[in-house]
């Protein structure tokens, strides 16, 4: 192994950072004691591939020539691996003892010259040995040490070279305020700064943002934080992990998206409407489900991609997963109002295209769907029908409030941005296009079909489930003191 050198500018470096100085002065009388020490801590630093003091004459005795970190570290560790080495060698000189002994007894005589010749022996060889030895045991920290210095002075070189980020943004300000443009201005930079250069995207970037009056050259605030608690704590990111989910009980989840942030008005509202509809409702919730008819309009597309969860599919592990296209949904669309009620659907219209939903088209879906009560719903009408609708433009004003006047029908109140307590919403729609993501219609007529042949195959107790539903929704509603539900 080639032995550490010491350079003089390494030694004056190591000087600066030592607390004693560096040259140790000896007097001359002790010169001999010191020189017969040095020759044998030479002789074993040799074979432990060290790099040796170098003694110089000096004109009121003798120095050593190198730091004394470097003498302390060096010579400590040395006289430790000689402690260490010489202890083995009495460690084995006992077990010889030991092993003579116990075989002359059995043989029924006492320990003989030879024996002890033997021993003599191993323990010379031992001893010869021995800095061999020491020299195995020195490679590991004197390679360590050599790659501590390495990446030491890479890292050194490399921040002596190499700019921040924002340096190099302050240099692009500085070619932008003379008028350069970002290809002079990455020329330039690539030519002084070769391969520690930013790239052209960066400096095209940062140039359209000093023209257009960009003053900082400091990273904009970021959402969120940076990940430094293992960092600070020096611990490693799994035990981190494991703290926060196993200890502390918490867990990482994406926000959902609400029509609205509900001002206190609001949920106060939504809370008195869910307490209104749990105290009609009482006892008695098969039978006022059985009386409510609600409605709504949705968007019908004759392609609708899936979702990248309902595209998930089982493969074996080690397998690829499969690749997904990205498609954008189709241009081509109907807008469908569905009445329905406990039993099922009782009107769809598809608004005709080129026509607008307004006041009085709505209207005379009220009077349709007051027909189709009286043709497929017998003694409804007697009972007297709960109409529930949100609260859509076209469903609050003077026509359609008048239309829905005419039907004789009971309307029950329902908070203004709560999709979350219409039926139509949470339940019958959200299913729907579960269904028919991912299928593609060759023209309206097929997508009709495809929505009416949905409903056809569902049986009564599917929509009474989703009117009761709304029960629980309003208790949760109540519970959260009138804020969304989420589930």
């Amino acid at each position: 192994m080639t032995p550490l050198k010491l350079t003089k500018s390494e030694r004056e470096n190591h000087d600066k950072m030592t607390t004693f100085g560096t040259k140790t002065k000896i007097e001359k009388p002790e010169k001999c004691l010191v020189q017969g020490a040095h020759a044998l801590l030479l002789r074993i630093s040799k074979y432990a591939g060290l790099a040796p003091l170098k003694f110089e004459p000096h004109a009121q005795g003798w120095v050593v020539s190198v730091s004394t970190s470097v003498w302390f570290y060096s010579y400590t560790l040395i006289t430790v691996l000689l402690i260490n080495t010489l202890w083995t060698i009495i460690q084995d000189v006992q077990l010889d003892m030991e092993y003579s002994v116990r075989m002359n007894s059995s043989l029924g005589r006492g320990v003989v010259i030879v024996d002890i010749l033997i021993i003599v022996v191993n323990a010379c060889l031992g001893i010869y040995a021995a800095p061999m030895r020491m020299r195995k045991m020195m490679q590991y920290t004197s390679v360590l040490n050599e790659i501590r210095g390495a990446a030491d002075k890479s890292a050194a070189q490399a921040e002596s070279s190499n700019l921040s980020n924002i340096e190099h943004r302050a240099v692009i300000k500085y070619f932008v305020k003379k008028g350069k443009t970002p290809k002079e201005i990455f020329e330039d930079m690539v030519s002084v700064l070769q391969e520690s250069a930013p790239s052209y995207t960066m400096v095209k970037k940062w140039a359209r943002l000093f023209q257009q009056g960009r003053e900082s050259c400091e990273d904009d605030p970021r959402p969120g934080r940076p990940v430094t608690i293992a960092e600070e704590l020096q611990i490693s990111k799994k035990r981190v992990g494991e703290i926060i989910h196993e200890h502390m009980n918490m867990g990482k989840i994406s926000a959902r998206w609400v029509p609205k942030m509900l001002t206190p008005f609001d949920k106060q509202r939504r809370l008195q409407t869910s307490k209104d509809f749990l105290e009609l409702v009482g006892d008695n919730i098969d039978e006022i489900c059985d009386r409510i008819v609600t409605v709504d309009e949705t968007w019908v597309r004759q392609y609708d991609p899936e979702s990248k969860q309902e595209s998930m599919q089982w493969t074996k592990k080690g397998e690829r997963p499969p690749k997904k296209f990205k498609v954008p949904k189709s241009a081509s669309k109907l807008m469908a109002t569905i009445f329905w009620d406990s039993e099922g659907v009782l009107l769809i219209d598809y608004l005709p295209k080129g026509t607008t939903m307004n006041g009085q088209y709505y209207a005379n879906l009220l009077a349709q769907e007051r027909e189709a009560v009286v043709q497929k719903r017998r003694g409804k009408l007697s009972r007297g029908v709960l109409f529930l609708q949100d609260n859509a433009s076209v469903h609050t004003v003077r026509v359609s409030r008048q239309a829905l006047k005419d039907t004789g029908f009971s309307e029950i109140d329902h908070p203004p941005y709560s999709p979350d307590l219409a039926p139509s919403d949470y339940f019958l729609f959200s299913n729907l296009k579960k269904e028919l993501r991912g299928r593609r219609f060759v023209d309206d007529n097929q997508m009709k079909m495809a929505v009416e042949s949905h409903f056809d195959c569902k049986e009564k107790e599917y929509f009474l489930g989703g009117l009761k539903a709304l029960y629980t929704r309003c208790e949760k509603c109540i519970s959260l003191e009138g804020d969304y539900i989420e589930k």
